[in-house]
């Protein structure tokens, strides 16, 4: 298996990481262009050192703070405005108001829109089977709601 520099150095560049495996087996990432006109998600296999899932995303990805949605003196722009896991032969990708599950071709097989007047905080993968997700409460921006969500 190669190491996590060797792999990362596959990333660096156009590439954001939005998940690794445990056994660095897999890498979920994002990649775009120069002006910022492509968004495409794909899984690079580091053991054969070859990308085995690459598609179009649904929506644009910002490159912004996933949780201001701001670029400020913390925060280059340097991070996908998404959070991203692999579950099982599942791609989960969590944007600021919809969380996608895809297959390996890139198929979108569920979508979960965030509440009205509120947007996910974040994405955890809790087993191989589900996700936790944090969504604020629309009725009150200082607490959120975490649940677990199936994705198969």
């Amino acid at each position: 298996m190669l190491s996590f520099s060797r792999i990362y150095s596959f990333l660096i560049g156009y590439y954001n990481t939005l998940f690794i495996t445990n056994d660095s087996e897999m890498v979920l990432y994002h990649q775009f262009n120069y002006d910022e006109t492509k968004s495409e998600i794909g899984i690079y296999l580091s053991e054969e050192e070859k990308v085995i899932s690459h598609f179009d995303a649904p929506e644009p990805i910002d490159r912004v703070n996933f949780y201001t949605n701001l670029i400020d003196t913390y925060n280059t722009g340097a991070y996908s405005n998404i959070k991203g896991c692999l579950i099982a032969d599942k791609i989960v990708l969590c944007y600021q108001h919809m969380l996608y599950v895809f297959d390996y071709e890139g198929k979108v097989l569920r979508t979960r829109p965030a509440k009205e007047n509120s947007r996910y905080w974040g994405l955890e993968k809790l087993n191989e089977n589900q996700v936790l997700i944090a969504e604020l409460d629309p009725d009150d921006p200082e607490k959120m709601f975490v649940f677990e969500y199936d994705i198969l």
